[in-house]
């Protein structure tokens, strides 16, 4: 992430301008989430060349200079979410990036020994909830396994 904007901070520019990006494409995304930190109102991706302007529009036209929220610049590598963070009884998994593909979800504690495990064949749904129920205090990587894919990991404080 290398651009993010909140309401309760002032709101957001008009338009965003990122400097000292090497020449190439970059994978742009941009979201409105709604109050509840999980609804996403609406989206926008594109690849845009750097050096180039090109108008970023969602599937229904809308621009997305009125509705970024987050511009991400990645290698498009898939990427993830979790929440909530501390965690307590359960964690949330964001698999948008994964739809379509066969994933493994590992909740591994810090001597690298999975706590929790769960395949997910042909991920249809854009959220999978992890219960914590019996796990202990302290800090997890919780990590997501896809073929073709370099493993992706995020870190997690579980506290009861």
């Amino acid at each position: 992430t290398i651009y993010e904007c909140h309401a309760f901070n002032g709101g957001c520019p008009a338009t965003v301008t990122v400097n000292d990006l090497a020449p190439g494409v970059y994978w742009v995304s941009g979201r409105v989430i709604d109050s509840d930190w999980v609804t996403v109102l609406c989206e926008a991706f594109e690849d845009p060349r750097v050096g180039g302007a090109r108008a970023i529009d969602n599937s229904n036209g809308e621009r997305a200079e009125r509705i970024l929220n987050k511009i991400a610049v990645s290698s498009k590598s898939p990427d993830f979410g979790i929440f909530p963070n501390p965690a307590q009884d359960a964690l949330n998994v964001s698999l948008t990036d994964f739809v379509g593909k066969d994933i493994q979800i590992q909740v591994i504690d810090q001597l690298g020994k999975p706590v929790r495990s769960i395949k997910v064949d042909n991920v249809k749904e854009a959220y999978q909830t992890i219960d914590l129920l019996n796990v202990n205090n302290g800090i997890y990587t919780v990590r997501i396994l896809s073929d073709g894919q370099k493993p992706v990991g995020k870190k997690v404080i579980v506290n009861k």
